[in-house]
C-alpha cells in the first residue's frame, strides 16, 4: 500500500480534500477580500491524497509563542508517473507574492506534520515509502502594483528561492499541474 493510500486510511474525511477529473480546486478564505482565493492543481492520479493542514494543525500542547504553530495551507501527496516514486508538496497560498518571510516560515514549520503522518503510517501499516518533499508558494499575482498583463489561468513558475534550509518554488497564476509543482 502506498503512502497516499495510507494517509487516506488514517485521517478523518473532513481533513481530506477530493480530486475530481484528475484535479482539485484548493480554496483559502480571504477575510480582507469579498471572495476566496482559488487555485487548481491538475494531473492528479486517483490515489493522490490532499490534506488540509489548517484543519490538522500542530499538537495543542505547543506554546502559542513565536513561529511554533505556523503551518502552510495544504499537503498534496501522490505519484506523478512512476508508482514507486511518491511526492509530498507542502503548499502555501497567497494572493500576492512578496518578499515577506511569513509564508516561507509556514512551509518550513509544516515539515514536522508530514514526518509525524509518515511515522503514524509506518506504525499502522508496518511499512514506509520513500517520499520526495517539495515546498511551493502559489499566488494570484506577482506584486501589489497593477498587473497590466493578461490574466494567466495556468500558473507560471517563478524562480526558486532558498530560505534557510529549504528550496521553495513559486507559481503565479490560478492553476498548475502536479508534475510542475514537483519538478
Amino acid at each position: 500500500m502506498n503512502f497516499p493510500t495510507q494517509l487516506k486510511g488514517i485521517l478523518r474525511q473532513d481533513v481530506l480534500g477530493d480530486a475530481h477529473d484528475d484535479k482539485v480546486e484548493l480554496v483559502e478564505e480571504q477575510p480582507e477580500r469579498d471572495h476566496p482565493m482559488r487555485y487548481t492543481v491538475a494531473g492528479l492520479r486517483d490515489e493522490t491524497a490532499i490534506v488540509d493542514l489548517r484543519k490538522l494543525g500542530h499538537l495543542g500542547s505547543l506554546a502559542a509563542t513565536g513561529d511554533l504553530r505556523k503551518i502552510c495551507d495544504f499537503l498534496i501527496v501522490g505519484p506523478v508517473d512512476d508508482d514507486d516514486q511518491c511526492y509530498a508538496v507542502l503548499l502555501e497560498m497567497k494572493v500576492t507574492l512578496g518578499q515577506n518571510r511569513r509564508p516561507r516560515e509556514q512551509l518550513r514549520r509544516s515539515r514536522p506534520l508530514l514526518e509525524y503522518l509518515r511515522d503514524v503510517c509506518t506504525v499502522q501499516y508496518s511499512n514506509s515509502q520513500r517520499v520526495e518533499l517539495r515546498y511551493v508558494i502559489v499566488a494570484e499575482r506577482q506584486s501589489e502594483r497593477l498587473d497590466k498583463q493578461a490574466t494567466r489561468p495556468r500558473g507560471r513558475p517563478g524562480r526558486d528561492v532558498l530560505y534557510k534550509d529549504i528550496r521553495i518554488r513559486t507559481f503565479v497564476g490560478r492553476s498548475s499541474g502536479f508534475a510542475d509543482l514537483v519538478e
